[in-house]
């Protein structure tokens, strides 16, 4: 496999590159599977991750290829300016993690135990903030602009414009695959180095993965996924397992029913990275991947989470990694497949979790129906409502009769693959405009979170809660009077003919800041507000259990016999 040279061997200027964290970029199609055992795939092609050592760059590639579609005329790079695990943990050490036990428990003493003193003083964000941006300045902050090396030829990427890099902690990079390199590109025997002028070592080469072209399709779906089992703690439901096999296989099949064609899976499972690199990828997903054959594709992705648990060991269990520097690798798993997608040759790209249901309003109508009669936009975007049982019940995908808090700004897309430039989780931060999606008329983000449910306020996601979880006695008796009618009993409301344009109360003279941010999220007073998409919170909806379980059912009964 040919490798860029070193630019110092041709007295060429010093340059720098890329990558904390160099990941395994793989495109797989699974082999049908009609037997529920995992299996072992073969001979990947795999990406090492590289050692912060070996370069001084200032951020992370996360992914590399070229697309059969064009002849692998261009090669996109995906990187993450937040640098890899290793960088991050440097800069973790640099705010004091090590410390940070000690110096809540002086703290405790010296507060005789008031917890809230104890979390006001430590003040941690502000000093992993003040660490990261001191690590940036000393890697030359990010970078304005950059070139690809291929065997001995170094090329400029196109030009990284002022608003992107303000805008973006993921770096996508194109470079045009010198000509006489194209076959051996196509064949996969081509590696990329990247550099930004001006810094010292460059990224050492890595593979330059081929990503295949299929017949063209109108609708595929991208999914950042493990298949390890693990339990969710949370302040507000306690402990919720995962039971990761019947998670994704459900969501790819109620997917396969609403009309995708392709799927796309960044597997992070633990391990699974590892194994790559020795050629096999052994996921306990594998069967789950089965059915679908040339339908769906998977790269395996590494697993951070050994950050979330030393950041959770440092805070006593109150923080993640996640905190300071949300979630890196997720946000190039969103790019990297929304580039792989548009180089597949498919149109429009749902991204949603495993926990997440994108379904159309109206049964008769696929997503992509759905959004063929829309106004022109790069993405359409669903606001995601939680949903759990109405009451006590068997849980399932049937079991999701009613709809609670609906979070305008937590929203999901169904992205156009060529207009929208730049992902984030919940919009498009460069590439045109978002519209979002009614979920009476259109369709609903149908968020079936672990452990949600409408037992309590606090628990529903209905209030802030107090400090040290639960809600307050009037924000409970509250609850009880406004929401759980609208659920259970003679005066349930139709999530379909759910009441609109209450608007919400005047703000009371004097009000503080703190009380005006509280009462924006108290989700009791911002349903049934004047905008109509707000609508569908607190209320039934039937459709679910009566006419897409049995959909969904189905189509598990012929990919999986069960």
């Amino acid at each position: 496999m040919r490798r860029p040279r070193d630019p110092k061997r041709r007295r060429a200027p010093v340059a720098a590159l890329a990558a904390a964290a160099l990941i395994v970029v793989v495109t797989l199609p699974y082999v049908a599977l009609h037997l529920p055992q995992p299996q072992t795939m073969v001979r990947p092609a795999a990406t090492p991750l590289i050692a912060d050592e070996l370069h001084d760059q200032p951020f992370a590639i996360y992914d590399a290829f070229v697309a059969a579609k064009d002849g692998c005329a261009t090669a996109t790079v995906i990187a993450q300016l937040d640098g890899g695990p290793a960088r991050r943990l440097a800069v973790l050490r640099d705010a004091g993690l090590d410390r940070w036990n000690d110096k809540r428990r002086a703290l405790r003493q010296s507060t005789d135990g008031c917890e809230a003193c104890v979390a006001g003083r430590m003040r941690v964000r502000p000093a992993v903030r003040e660490a990261a941006a001191k690590r940036l300045e000393q890697l030359g902050g990010a970078p304005r602009s950059l070139e690809c090396g291929f065997a001995d030829t170094w090329v400029a990427a196109a030009p990284l414009d002022k608003e992107y890099a303000r805008r973006a902690s993921t770096l996508i990079v194109e470079c045009p695959v010198p000509r006489d390199l194209m076959k051996e590109a196509c064949a996969g025997h081509l590696q990329i180095a990247l550099r930004a002028p001006g810094r010292a070592r460059f990224h050492p080469a890595v593979p330059l993965h081929v990503q295949p072209f299929a017949e063209p399709r109108d609708l595929g779906a991208c999914l950042w996924a493990t298949g390890d089992a693990f339990a969710e703690r949370s302040k507000r439901v306690g402990m919720a397992a995962s039971n990761a096999v019947d998670e994704v296989s459900t969501w790819l099949a109620a997917h396969a029913v609403v009309g995708v064609e392709q799927f796309l899976i960044y597997d992070n499972s633990r391990g699974v990275h590892a194994r790559a690199l020795t050629g096999a990828i052994d996921s306990p997903l594998a069967a789950v991947y089965a059915p679908f054959r040339e339908k769906l594709a998977v790269v395996p992705w590494p697993d951070e989470r050994f950050l979330d648990d030393l950041v959770k060991t440092a805070t006593e269990g109150n923080l993640t990694a996640q905190t300071f520097f949300g979630r890196p690798s997720q946000f190039a798993a969103l790019n990297s497949c929304h580039r792989r997608m548009r180089a597949l040759g498919v149109e429009w790209v749902l991204h949603a979790d495993a926990d997440e249901y994108a379904l159309p309003a109206s049964p008769s109508e696929s997503l992509y129906d759905v959004v063929k009669r829309q106004p022109v936009a790069a993405a359409y975007a669903m606001p995601s409502v939680f949903y759990a049982p109405c009451g006590p019940g068997p849980i399932g995908f049937a079991s999701l009769t009613c709809a609670g808090r609906a979070v305008m700004h937590r929203r999901k897309l169904i992205a156009h693959a060529e207009r929208a430039l730049l992902l984030h989780p919940h919009g498009v931060a460069l590439g045109g405009s978002v519209r979002t999606l009614d979920p009476g008329a259109d369709a609903r983000l149908v968020h079936a979170r672990r452990g949600y449910h409408f037992g309590d306020a606090f628990a529903a996601r209905a209030v802030l809660g107090e400090r040290d979880g639960g809600a307050s006695l009037r924000d409970a008796a509250r609850f009880e009077a406004l929401v759980r009618p609208r659920l259970v009993g003679a005066g349930a409301v139709a999530c379909a003919a759910a009441p609109a344009g209450h608007k919400v109360k005047a703000p009371p003279a004097g009000e503080t800041a703190a009380a005006a941010r509280a009462r924006r999220r108290d989700a009791m007073e911002v349903c049934d507000r004047e905008d109509p998409r707000w609508r569908w919170c607190w209320c039934r909806d039937p459709d679910i259990a009566t006419v897409w379980a049995p959909r969904v059912a189905g189509a598990r009964r012929r990919l999986y016999g069960s």
